[in-house]
């Protein structure tokens, strides 16, 4: 049996050759030679076209990886048709590296089944390929067992992935692509993406802790969604993250702040309570996963006149509004704008994160 192993772009090759290195050792009688991947298996000054061909004609299963910065790739959509077309069962498996399979909403590549890098997507692609191998198969349980034992090997390869900086990748194309399929109405394009609805939302939550790779930043009030239990996969994996070198810092207003900035910045009369509940929360959060609270949450005591999410290069912001008693109106579900922080207005926000960060007080751990 032949797999072939369909790629485009750095992170993706990169995935492709730790799937290739990876699968004969939780599935022992699929060997290496019989994963098919262009970088190694043309040899110079062969035709491609025709080698392509050849290789087809003894193909069972199509591996697709597809990435943020690959997935529309023209290329990997005409190598799975080809695929597809070849096969008289076509077993064509997207393989998602920090996607899921509704990003896949539009694409030609939607209508097979896609797999996301843990186990259990995985065991279900190691299974698929185990059926096509006639006696040599081997028992389900037993397949678990290797999965189980090799695992680790596999996820010491994703993490480098996490790692890697893909120099010419724009932040705000990935940024649109990603919201537009995950329930966020469509963007105005310009220099700055606009989206009309969705701040603060557990929607918008559920992308950034999905897609951020290398910092989340966040200048809220209360930051209450981020701390749910909606997000408690996120939370688990900040320890690993954060040793790897991940930037995670949160912003709080401190419930002891003078009574004018606590009157202003919201409506409700009890929310001197709701903001320390929040603050605790974070706290305990952080300490449930051995995390020191004093690296990473911080309170302020002024008046903001931004809210700023920070996830790798994008930023998000959404202006403060005040409605006519002089309070700050709820930002949940607002309108809000993203820009690279690389041109100058990201920067300045930027800037502004920094600065606010410097003069907040470190929240220590629990008396």
């Amino acid at each position: 049996m032949r797999v072939f192993v369909s790629w485009s772009g750095e992170r993706s090759r990169r995935l492709a050759h730790a799937l290739r290195d990876w699968i004969p050792y939780v599935l022992h009688a699929l060997r290496k030679e019989d994963i098919w991947f262009s970088e190694v298996d043309i040899e110079p000054g062969k035709l491609w076209a025709r080698d392509l061909g050849d290789v087809l004609a003894d193909t069972r299963v199509g591996l697709i990886c597809l990435t943020h910065e690959n997935r529309q790739a023209s290329w990997l959509h005409f190598e799975a048709g080809a695929l597809a077309k070849h096969l008289d069962h076509a077993k064509v498996i997207p393989v998602l590296y920090g996607l899921q399979p509704e990003d896949l909403a539009g694409s030609p590549l939607a209508q097979f089944q896609a797999i996301r890098l843990i186990q259990e997507d995985l065991l279900k692609m190691l299974l698929s390929l185990n059926s096509e191998l006639g006696e040599a198969r081997v028992a389900e349980d037993v397949l678990k067992r290797s999965l189980d034992h090799n695992w680790p090997d596999l996820e010491t390869r994703l993490r480098e992935l996490d790692q890697l900086k893909i120099d010419d990748m724009d932040a705000l194309p990935g940024v649109i692509e990603v919201f537009s399929h995950r329930g966020l109405a469509e963007p105005h394009l310009g220099r700055i993406v606009h989206f009309e609805e969705g701040f603060e939302s557990h929607t918008l939550y559920n992308i950034l802790c999905d897609v951020a790779v290398k910092r989340l930043l966040i200048f809220g009030r209360k930051n209450r969604k981020l701390f749910d239990k909606e997000h408690r996969d996120f939370l688990d994996s900040l320890p690993r993250r954060i040793a790897e070198g991940f930037d995670f810092r949160c912003l709080f207003l401190n419930p002891n702040s003078p009574e004018a900035v606590l009157h202003a910045a919201h409506a409700d009369d009890d929310f001197p309570e709701q903001l320390e509940a929040c603050v605790q929360k974070a706290r305990a959060a952080l300490e449930q996963r051995h995390l020191a609270p004093e690296d990473h949450l911080r309170v302020y005591s002024s008046h903001r006149t931004v809210n700023l999410i920070i996830a790798d290069d994008a930023v998000l912001f959404a202006q403060v509004k005040v409605g006519p008693d002089g309070r700050q109106k709820s930002l949940t579900k607002c309108g809000f704008s993203v820009v690279d922080c690389r041109l100058s207005l990201g920067d300045d926000l930027l800037r502004i994160f920094s600065e606010a960060w410097e003069g907040a007080t470190p929240l220590g751990g629990s008396a």
